[in-house]
């Protein structure tokens, strides 16, 4: 399922660790559109998606707090 888009991310020079925003960001925003409906339906209480932040950032609150407001959750801004 993801294997060209790895390859492609690496071949580009992408680290893992990029490759791994580009993959999670853009399956929350397949998720957010297919709950759009949910969401919109119940008034924003359900059909929420969310994405966590890296688990080696547990005992560093600066850099979790740095890292949830980071270029990825940025990115998953609302497209309509």
């Amino acid at each position: 399922m993801y294997d060209e888009e790895i390859r492609t991310l690496t071949e580009a020079g992408r680290s893992a660790q990029e490759v791994f925003e580009h993959l999670a960001v853009a399956d929350v925003r397949a998720a957010c559109d297919a709950f759009a409906g949910v969401y919109e339906a119940s008034g924003g209480s359900d059909g929420l998606v969310s994405l966590e932040v890296s688990p080696t950032l547990a005992n560093d609150t600066d850099a979790t707090i740095h890292e949830a407001n980071g270029s990825g959750a940025r990115s998953l801004a609302p497209t309509r």
